[in-house]
């Protein structure tokens, strides 16, 4: 394709009329096919539909309206029926008492047991004595091959 500076005045009118030709052709072939606007992208496939965007902008909406209005939105309900009061402070009772039997350091039948913890092993002197002698003469050795190698 040619460079648009270097076109004709007859050239670009004969270019804007084909342009307009196939606009409506492709604006004819959507009509008959049942498509409502021209500018409609195909849909990859993925994200949500019109219906669903819509509800949420209902909801979303109608949420700002009570928002504005001043009214708190209705909480959610978790699902569970509520506790009854008897209920409650049996339940605050005895997370009391596990926690009270925590703290004092005695077992009861709610405070899990705790496992004994095996005592480290410690070198003993002797086995610390000869790993010390033998990182001495170690590094006794690679001294001395490091000043005989330098003259």
């Amino acid at each position: 394709m040619s460079n648009l500076s270097n076109l004709s005045v007859a050239q670009l009118k004969r270019a804007v009329q084909i342009k307009e030709q196939i606009e409506k052709l492709q604006r004819e072939l959507l009509s008959s096919l049942g498509s409502s606007s021209p500018s409609q992208k195909p849909s990859s496939g993925g994200g949500m539909s019109e219906a669903t965007k819509a509800k949420l902008r209902a909801a979303a909406k109608a949420r700002w309206a009570q928002v504005k209005a001043g009214k708190q939105p209705a909480a959610k309900s978790t699902g569970r029926k509520p506790m009854s009061a008897a209920a409650r402070a049996r339940l605050s009772a005895l997370m009391k008492a596990k926690w009270a039997a925590k703290n004092k350091g005695s077992k009861s039948a709610s405070a899990p047991a705790k496992k004994a913890v095996p005592k480290k092993s410690t070198m003993s002197a002797a086995a610390k004595a000869r790993v010390s002698a033998l990182a001495k003469a170690r590094w006794a050795k690679i001294k001395s091959a490091s000043k005989g190698g330098k003259s």
